[in-house]
């Protein structure tokens, strides 16, 4: 079962770079909690609404960004377990994979900014 929850955070952690505007899935009626049941078709649906939000929609991702590389990233994930030096305070602490899963959400911010997202088996998204 770890095995398992470890492959899926590698492409899940990636995601994270969207969760931090206020868009489709952390806002009011967000479904932060069932992203994993997203249809297929919502990717276009979101692209979409991409595109028509033209420069709001840059601005979103450039705010979305800087939240989780500064505050979620650095702050509450990075600084906050390298002062106090207690296990609990790890990202995924009850996993022991803390160093993997920044590395991941760092990928994923830069996944982002460059447009660029790789599936599992290697294709480009």
């Amino acid at each position: 079962m770890r095995n398992t929850w470890l492959t899926a955070r590698e492409f899940c952690g990636q995601t994270e770079a969207f969760r931090f505007y206020g868009g489709p899935i952390d806002d009011n009626q967000g479904p932060e909690g069932q992203i994993n049941a997203w249809a297929p078709n919502n990717a276009k649906n979101y692209r979409a609404s991409f595109e028509k939000g033209g420069t709001e929609s840059v601005h979103k991702m450039i705010v979305g960004l800087g939240s989780l590389s500064r505050g979620e990233l650095s702050g509450e994930r990075m600084e906050v377990a390298l002062n106090s030096q207690d296990q609990e305070d790890e990202h995924s602490c009850f996993s022991d994979n803390p160093l993997r899963d920044i590395v991941i959400k760092a990928l994923g911010i830069r996944n982002v900014w460059l447009g660029q997202h790789q599936k599992r088996d290697g294709r480009a998204l």
